[in-house]
């Protein structure tokens, strides 16, 4: 069986066009489970799982009783998961008919591998939409890499391997229940990057993860100023994957201040390689200083937290 996690909070709209894709899958009913986890949404999230439950019988809900992030909504689906394979998906995921037949057929095929992503794409053809699908790509793709200056190496148009110590376990993932077994659950102190906290457990684990080239569609037509919140609050969550894993997660530098002014001086560069992934010359002058902006959120997130340890250590606060 396959046990298929949704986390939502506050999305009953998006929540709703997730459910009835996943009603749609090309395997029996009887092979997957689906299990919609609640951080506690004020909205109308209840009313429209309590409409699905009536459509599928093999459906359960759990609701938070307080706020408490994406990490622990995994841990309570991982916890209250019936099937062998473990699969996550965002409430603002559209999944193909054939997302399940797929991870079904891949397990099958491939009893090494312990976890597979997919490719998630943006579902609308909007500005922001393109411009938040960019940002996101190039991000899960290591641009970071540019900090260990082989950038031009590992450009990201080039991009094809399948397997990558770079690439988050994200994208709809599926996973053995076995791992979470050898490794642990997800980190509930991490709000974000918690599937990067992940991959690295599994990699220092010897654990194998594949990218697949399904398409997932996802709707991210959200805000310039909640995606430049997002970027900021990742490069809070690399000082803090930097410091949990040090040398074992990639890139690999040190958390000190000639490594934060690295950063800072070669942040227009990962921003101009991210924007040549598009095609239009004009679309790639006019995305350059978002793509820039959102960047620099992230330096402000990293940076704020290297100088806060460095103050908390000088003063012995």
């Amino acid at each position: 069986m396959i046990s298929i996690v949704i986390m939502t909070y506050n999305r009953a709209n998006f929540l709703k066009t997730c459910l009835e894709s996943l009603l749609k899958q090309d395997i029996s009913k009887k092979e997957y489970e689906l299990i919609v986890v609640d951080d506690n949404s004020s909205d109308e999230t209840k009313k429209i799982v309590l409409s699905f439950q009536k459509k599928f019988s093999n459906f359960r809900y759990f609701k938070h009783r307080k706020n408490k992030g994406v990490s622990a909504a995994r841990n309570t689906g991982i916890k209250y998961s019936k099937g062998e394979i473990v699969a996550f998906i965002a409430d603002d995921y559209v999944l193909p008919n054939n997302y399940l037949k797929t991870i079904k057929t891949f397990f099958e095929k491939n009893n090494s591998y312990d976890a597979v992503s997919f490719d998630i794409t943006a579902q609308k053809n909007s500005f922001l939409s393109e411009l938040n699908d960019l940002y996101y790509k190039t991000k899960l793709k290591g641009t970071l890499n540019i900090l260990k200056f082989n950038f031009l190496t590992k450009h990201i148009k080039n991009y094809s391997k399948k397997e990558d110590e770079l690439l988050p376990v994200s994208g709809a993932a599926a996973f053995k229940k076995e791992v979470f077994n050898k490794i642990g659950l997800f980190d509930e102190l991490f709000h974000y990057s918690e599937d990067n906290d992940l991959a690295a457990r599994m990699k220092a684990n010897n654990l194998k993860q594949y990218q697949s080239s399904l398409i997932v569609f996802r709707d991210n037509e959200h805000s310039i100023f909640k995606s430049i919140k997002n970027s900021f609050y990742s490069g809070k969550h690399f000082f803090y994957l930097k410091t949990k894993h040090g040398s074992n997660y990639k890139p690999f530098f040190k958390n000190n201040f000639f490594n934060c002014l690295k950063l800072f001086i070669f942040t227009p560069v990962l921003s101009i390689i991210r924007i040549f992934q598009l095609k239009s010359f004009f679309k790639k002058i006019f995305f350059f200083p978002f793509i820039l902006l959102f960047d620099y959120a992230f330096f402000i997130g990293f940076s704020k937290e290297l100088f806060l340890i460095k103050f908390r250590k000088l003063f012995n606060y």
